[in-house]
């Protein structure tokens, strides 16, 4: 991730207030309510206004939030959380251990369309012990018991269900900032929280304004409309290039917290040998697109694990070997032998407001056209795409950029239980010994 802060100041600066923080950001959340979250974006601005039970330190270890402490009886199988007290909603009511429960309830209700069903795993019960105490029994040990409380908590005062549309456009959090302003399609504006348990945010107020395009955005950051953007790799190398012109730039690099990949369509009978994934991976040139498509910044990934954390093992990418890949491909009569006519045209979709995406397919076209493979590339709106890819499974190939997981636990990614229209597992992957490695690990995490 790559982040610049302009220190704007004198001609071109921002009419707003000093104390006011301008960011950009490539489109709006979907919402802003914690239990239909889906996309980084609408995390990313949720978690400015709501808190969960526990949260994530910068090292990816587990910390508290809501809860100031837990206990974890010695078979693994219940936790108690003591909240902390005089904790704050918004509007001045108090949190409690009843606004913990009443999500869990909404959350696993059969009638809410939310994604998080699976992430509290082989929980039992959740019950309220006494007004700032909870108690959560599992029918057996889970890894990700912790992590899994690091969902936004909503107000069991203000909702009759998670279905209320007040906390999708106007939500009330106990977080550092409070929602003052949506214009959709334009920007978001928070203020400060007073309030907020851990005290008056340093910043009182956030501008969130949303452009899709890259290139409109790098120019509304240098003339001083935008203080705080994530650079393309493109427009931090005319940074580095030019630094005469950018002197009131503070420009930070820290290691990447996404990664890209190119996923199959696995309901396709074409797709379903992994020899033939494996062959299609061998064909692409990896180096070509971090030069190309990232400028440099990056490198190419082994798996859906950061480096530095506890959880990552090293995984080397397959090598390029287009000959390799081709004559397999041939053998296995996905590629047609000579004089056997031309094999069918594949369709690869990803993401218009994500240029490095775009280079990367465009490089994929390249390499599998190489082969004797045709690839089209379409280019659809993230809400377009998440409606023909995610909902409707409409594809052959994508190029997707995911962020990294703090979890280390993929269930919600590959479990074959999680290929349900909405859910995550949109490229249909089923294995019978990865469902058990998963649910093995999600038992294992909790005893290392």
């Amino acid at each position: 991730m790559l982040l610049c802060l302009w220190c704007a100041c004198g001609p071109g600066a921002p009419p707003e207030a000093p104390e006011s923080l301008i960011l950009a950001f490539p489109a709006e959340p979907v919402t802003l309510n914690p239990i239909f979250l889906t996309d980084q974006i609408s995390f990313t601005v949720s978690g400015l206004i709501f808190n969960g039970l526990t949260r994530f330190r910068p090292d990816l270890t587990i910390t508290g939030d809501l809860a100031a402490s837990w206990h974890l009886a010695a078979d693994g199988k219940k936790i108690t959380f003591f909240l902390r007290r005089g904790v704050k909603w918004h509007d001045g009511r108090e949190f409690t251990a009843r606004d913990v429960v009443f999500t869990y309830e909404i959350i696993i209700s059969p009638e809410v369309p939310t994604p998080l069903k699976s992430q509290f795993g082989p929980v039992a019960q959740v019950r309220e012990v006494d007004r700032y105490t909870v108690a959560v029994r599992y029918t057996e040990p889970f890894g990700s018991a912790l992590e899994s409380w690091s969902v936004g908590i909503v107000p069991h005062h203000l909702l009759e269900s998670a279905l209320d549309p007040t906390c999708r456009r106007r939500p009330v959090g106990t977080g550092p900032y409070r929602l003052h302003e949506w214009a959709p399609g334009q920007r978001l504006i928070l203020t400060a929280n007073s309030e907020y348990f851990e005290g008056t945010p340093g910043i009182p107020r956030l501008t969130l304004r949303f452009l899709a395009d890259a290139a409109t955005r790098f120019m509304e950051f240098k003339t001083g409309a935008i203080h705080l953007l994530e650079l393309t790799p493109g427009h931090y190398q005319e940074i580095q290039q030019i630094p005469q012109k950018f002197r009131q730039v503070a420009l930070y690099r820290c290691p990447g917290a996404t990664y890209g990949f190119l996923g199959f369509n696995l309901t396709h009978r074409r797709f379903q040998d992994p020899r033939v994934r494996l062959a299609l991976g061998q064909a692409i040139h990896r180096e070509a697109i971090v030069q190309l498509a990232l400028k440099g910044l990056g490198r190419p990934g082994g798996g859906p694990y950061p480096p530095g954390t506890y959880y990552h093992h090293e995984v080397p990418p397959l090598p390029y070997d287009p000959a390799a890949a081709k004559a397999t491909l041939t053998a296995l009569g996905f590629l047609p032998g000579p004089g056997q006519g031309e094999p069918a045209p594949l369709t690869l979709i990803t993401n218009y407001e994500n240029r490095e995406n775009q280079a990367t397919a465009e490089i994929i076209q390249q390499n599998f056209a190489a082969l004797g493979l045709p690839v089209k590339i379409q280019l659809f709106d993230w809400l377009t795409f998440r409606h023909v890819v995610i909902n409707r499974r409409e594809f052959d190939l994508i190029v997707l950029s995911r962020h990294y997981l703090a979890d280390p636990d993929l269930y919600a990614l590959w479990h074959s239980s999680r290929v349900r229209e909405g859910e995550w597992n949109f490229l249909g992957y089923k294995n019978a010994e990865v469902d058990r490695l998963l649910e093995e690990g999600r038992d294992r995490k909790s005893v290392v």
